[in-house]
């Protein structure tokens, strides 16, 4: 469930609001995926940067991880790889407006593991197949 915040951050605000006119103006997305892309996007910088001016460089794998770990468990695997693409949209965004990139946010895989699956092997040599 989200969690709302009574104290806005203006720097958040400025950078969802700039985000949503670029999704809006250059992207095409639609309204209700603009909404979608706005929720998120204030649930993480509200996360990474409660109190205090929002910047770029708080957006790396570990503070990703930790998002993801605390703030998102609850979400089904579909709902994480959709969550996953805005992250991942909005990291080109910043691309394109020329800011540096954590470069371990495009090789890291952005998801969390499923452990009750880590005894399954990958493969499986022929005797195992009979």
């Amino acid at each position: 469930m989200a969690k709302f915040h009574t104290i806005l951050n203006e720097y958040i605000e400025l950078e969802v609001t700039e985000y949503l006119t670029y999704l809006s103006k250059v992207v095409g997305l639609t309204d209700a995926t603009q909404i979608s892309h706005k929720s998120f996007l204030k649930r993480l910088f509200y996360f990474l940067s409660p109190n205090q001016r929002f910047d770029h460089s708080m957006i790396t794998v570990d503070s990703v991880q930790n998002f993801f770990a605390n703030e998102l468990k609850h979400l089904k695997p579909s709902s994480k790889k959709r969550v996953i693409g805005i992250l991942r949209r909005y990291i080109r965004y910043l691309q394109f407006k020329g800011f540096e990139i954590d470069s371990e946010l495009f090789v890291q895989p952005l998801r969390t593991p499923v452990w009750k699956l880590s005894n399954v092997p990958k493969t499986f040599e022929n005797p195992q197949m009979m």
